[in-house]
């Protein structure tokens, strides 16, 4: 045989050299690599007594049955899998003690939970060849928080979540939903005390909200990066104050059928909304509201009348040629307007009811402005990138050079 041959033949060799289970324990934390069978779990026994934490790293197994984790010492908290592709299934059963649960980084395509189990605190799932949410989820009763990411689930049915008393944090972001439903019907109660709800960058294009009405005690809501056109019927929060939904290519937006008097936060940048969302006073109570980069042609302060929390609203980067803010109906505690990037010509500023207001028009197209003619209402006004820029501030802008009203003068472009 040749050299070229031998070094094959050993290179051969050496691949068929099973891995040898090695074990590192440093600050509380048992690293376990290449276990390859419950033959190995002899390795437990030489944790430290203070062990909390066991990580398997290039874990040899196909099919972690429930002995798997009853194996490991009842002290343990959190168990963690990672970096090993051979694993597809696992079992959970109710005499595990672990209260934390992290698979990540393996080929895990089944997750059955045999028996109620309510030890297991916190279910962590990333980067898994899970097609759905596990059927028997709802045995896991102890469950606070769940969490599923970059695994390729396509379909998501709120009823699993029906039987977890606990559960408090769903993330299912970055997966491939593109369908969440309720096989029960949405009249029947559904206790989740779930308060915040991750379904972000998905595939989602069109959701019915009424799918949502059992969740009472929702207080966040992410649905941003998908390709939601359209949320469609009514919608019942009760306690909902956040609610993310930028990202998307929602064309109209109606608040006509929603109960969500606690909104506080409401993103609807980088969407295709023509124009304001319709009965906005049915959110009385929102602070922020974010219109950024979509293609709204005009906007009025009466839109926004009765929402008398609302302090930050955003336009910028829509289609704006006409601003109407001397309305006689309008939002009394709205201190910041953002108007920048738009197609602005003109703005009357001569009677401007809002008190100490920030007003942001920079680059736009407007070449004509009288200071002595803007309300005393306008405490700061940036204008940069217009024709004429005529900035001016109460206090002092980040990136800005500071000038007050008093000291401001009008400078045009190119001079």
């Amino acid at each position: 045989m040749n050299e070229s041959g031998k070094l094959l033949l050993l290179f051969a060799m050496v691949k068929c050299i099973p891995a040898v289970v090695r074990l590192h324990c440093e600050k509380r934390v048992c690293t376990v690599y290449n276990l390859r069978s419950s033959e190995d779990s002899f390795v437990y026994r030489y944790f430290p007594n203070d062990t909390i934490t066991v990580v398997h790293i290039h874990l040899q197994v196909e099919y972690a049955d429930r002995v798997f984790l009853e194996d490991i010492r009842p002290s343990i908290e959190s168990v963690v899998i990672t970096a090993s592709a051979p694993l597809a299934r696992i079992s959970l059963s109710g005499r595990s003690n672990a209260s934390s649960l992290t698979i990540a980084d393996t080929g895990l395509s089944r997750l059955d939970v045999v028996e109620e189990n309510h030890q297991l605190q916190q279910l962590l799932i990333m980067n898994s060849q899970l097609t759905r949410v596990p059927d028997m989820i709802g045995q896991l009763r102890g469950l606070v928080t769940l969490r599923i990411k970059n695994s390729p689930i396509v379909e998501l049915d709120l009823t699993q979540f029906c039987q977890l008393p606990r559960l408090y944090y769903l993330d299912v972001r970055s997966n491939q939903i593109s369908h969440v439903f309720r096989t029960a019907p949405t009249n029947v109660r559904c206790p989740v005390p779930i308060v915040y709800v991750y379904l972000a960058e998905n595939n989602l294009s069109v959701l019915n909200m009424t799918t949502f009405d059992g969740f009472t005690r929702l207080k966040y809501l992410d649905l941003h990066n998908n390709m939601l056109h359209s949320l469609t019927d009514s919608f019942v929060g009760p306690v909902l104050q956040d609610l993310r939904l930028f990202n998307n290519n929602l064309t109209t937006l109606s608040f006509c059928q929603w109960y969500v008097p606690e909104l506080r936060r409401l993103a609807l940048s980088m969407n295709r909304l023509t124009g304001v969302p319709k009965c906005m006073i049915n959110a009385p109570n929102i602070s922020y509201l974010n219109l950024c980069s979509n293609n709204i042609s005009s906007v009025t302060l009466a839109t926004f009348a009765g929402m008398d929390n609302l302090r930050y609203l955003d336009v910028c980067r829509n289609r704006l040629t006409s601003a109407v803010l001397n309305s006689t109906s309008y939002p009394k505690s709205l201190a910041t307007v953002g108007l920048g990037r738009n197609r602005l010509t003109q703005l009357d500023l001569s009677w401007v009811p809002l008190r100490k207001v920030h007003l942001g028009i920079e680059h736009n197209f407007i070449s004509q402005f009288d200071i002595s003619k803007v309300s005393a209402n306008v405490t700061t006004l940036t204008m940069t990138g217009n024709p004429i820029d005529c900035s001016w501030s109460a206090q002092p802008v980040p990136g800005l050079l500071h000038v007050d009203r008093a000291s401001a003068q009008c400078v045009r472009d190119g001079d």
